[in-house]
């Protein structure tokens, strides 16, 4: 199996064939030669789509799975699926164009919480299902007051505004990615095997599986929800 969303975000349908049909936890379930759907993973929700059949009919796919190192394509029907055909996947791009958005500033913001606080260290980030606000999740100090909270905010914005690049680079080894992005390295300090690690332009490089923008200006700008002492939410502004 292909995982092309590691690749290439951006694309919203490919023609492949159905590598292995199982039933998981009750739902016919499909695997692909080449996969286009995001399991969900690193506070990502996962992606939603269809998959379009030869015979022109096309199935909504309800879930997606990882088990056993494959990725599941959980359908809400079984009729018409053969092991070997070609078929269409399609993701529901604009929940994962949000997604990649709402991903994407919260490692921004993120890079602005480091700055911002002593004592940083990250605990995750969380998207909600419905793609609406973003809790980030880290350890430091800080005033814990509103005005530090917005200034944390602002510093992301003004760079949100920015046409600063985003890319996703790949090393052998974690001490390749933390050598090649020393300045602004912001992550674990230990972790197996390749790396894939998010870039921000001069500002941000961070471990992540998940999908991203490939530019700051795509994210917009966002605003406060709450905040505490171990926690940022966030929102994006809808235009």
């Amino acid at each position: 199996m292909k995982n092309i969303y590691l690749q290439d975000s951006y694309l919203k349908e490919i023609k492949t064939e159905i590598k292995k049909i199982e039933k998981i936890k009750k739902k016919p379930a499909i695997s692909l030669y080449e996969n286009i759907f995001y399991p969900g993973g690193g506070g990502q929700p996962p992606d939603f789509g269809i998959v379009k059949l030869t015979n022109g009919k096309s199935i909504d796919v309800v879930r997606i799975l990882k088990q056993n190192n494959n990725i599941f394509a959980c359908l809400a029907q079984n009729d018409d699926i053969i092991e070997g055909s070609e078929i269409i996947a399609k993701i529901n791009w604009e929940r994962r164009y949000n997604f990649m958005r709402y991903h994407t500033a919260a490692h921004l913001i993120m890079g602005s919480i480091k700055r911002s606080i002593s004592d940083y260290s990250p605990n995750g980030i969380e998207i909600s299902s419905d793609g609406s606000i973003c809790e980030l999740k880290f350890q430091g100090e800080w005033t814990q007051t509103l005005q530090e909270a917005e200034k944390i905010l602002n510093i992301a914005n003004k760079l949100a505004a920015e046409n600063r690049m985003v890319s996703i680079q790949e090393y052998d080894t974690l001490q390749d990615a933390i050598d090649d992005n020393l300045s602004i390295y912001r992550g674990p300090k230990i972790l197996n095997g390749p790396v894939r690690v998010v870039v921000i332009s001069d500002w941000d490089a961070n471990p992540c599986g998940g999908t991203h923008v490939n530019s700051l200006s795509e994210i917009g700008s966002f605003h406060i929800e709450t905040f505490g002492k171990d926690y940022l939410t966030f929102s994006i502004d809808q235009n």
